[in-house]
């Protein structure tokens, strides 16, 4: 209740972008504590503290205090409480101020539940719901906030991909569905903040969705190496990017290729690779675009 009732008691000292400052840093403090108190388990967290928390951020309909909020609340508390309780945070975040940043709050939070699993490899059998979970709330968001910035759509869009490889590499179905909803987004005649529907509908990017774009299709490879061959949707977001951008791309494959030291084993990989890295290999400005390959 300290929003509530603090800033009544404070309205007369300052403006209220100080107040709700100074009572996030107040609350903060609390929240702390509170993580640290021996009888705070995970049963209490989940059945007590952590709805009563989020009833608050709710009600409270200020979006510097919920964004605040939401934050420590990753920041604070263990790792495992958020597996365990990751449905009923991220439906809260479905609901807060549309003026909060989710994507910084839901990045935070794939960001300590990725590296929980890297330490807690063995947890991954009991959470195998953390990616659909957080692909279908994060989709829900995008529809709630209706034209979000394309910016902003892939930047959520690249931290989902990162979450995925990471804590799912050996599960390629997770990484494709992001590049597909991507790819499909881009596609669509609908006009979005920082794109420009062209003349068949789809949409050419601003320079810093194109950087975006750039890391969605380096950071597979990264992880994977040659396995994004197996991704049936990798080509489909690499069409949006103008040829000096796809050819980038394709000396990042390149040197990723030849990094690997590993052969190709299949004759539509080696189509696939051709394809992908094409643009190394031509001058003119503008290429058609790369045409399926492999049953992609």
């Amino acid at each position: 209740d300290m929003f509530m009732n603090g800033y009544t008691h404070m309205r007369f000292y300052g403006s209220k972008q100080t107040i709700v400052t100074r009572l996030c840093y107040l609350v903060g403090q609390a929240l702390t504590r509170l993580s640290e108190l021996q009888g705070v388990d995970l049963k209490v967290y989940c059945s007590s503290v952590l709805p009563s928390i989020l009833d608050r951020a709710v009600n409270c309909e200020d979006a510097i205090a919920q964004e605040y909020l939401m934050e420590r609340i990753v920041t604070v508390f263990p790792d495992d409480f958020h597996l365990h309780s990751l449905e009923r945070f991220l439906t809260t975040v479905g609901q807060l101020h549309s003026k909060v940043n989710v994507n910084r709050i839901l990045g935070l939070l794939m960001k300590r539940l990725s590296a929980y699993t890297r330490l807690q490899p063995s947890k991954i059998n009991s959470s195998t719901l953390m990616f659909p979970l957080l692909h279908q709330y994060a989709a829900a968001i995008l529809r709630k906030k209706g034209h979000m910035p394309l910016a902003e759509v892939l930047e959520l869009e690249e931290a989902l991909l990162s979450f995925s490889i990471q804590c799912y590499p050996s599960n390629l179905t997770y990484c494709d569905q992001i590049l597909h909803f991507a790819a499909e987004r881009l596609d669509s005649p609908l006009s979005v903040n920082g794109a420009e529907g062209a003349s068949g509908g789809a949409m050419r990017l601003d320079r810093e969705s194109t950087v975006i774009v750039k890391r969605m299709l380096q950071t597979p490879f990264q992880t994977l190496g040659l396995r994004i061959l197996d991704l049936s949707y990798y080509s489909s977001l690499l069409n949006h990017l103008a040829h000096a951008q796809r050819r980038e791309v394709a000396r990042s494959i390149v040197r990723a290729v030849v990094g690997a030291q590993q052969p190709i084993n299949s004759l539509s990989k080696l189509e696939k690779l051709f394809l992908y890295t094409r643009p190394v290999f031509h001058d003119q400005t503008e290429q058609p675009p790369i045409a399926a390959a492999g049953g992609e």
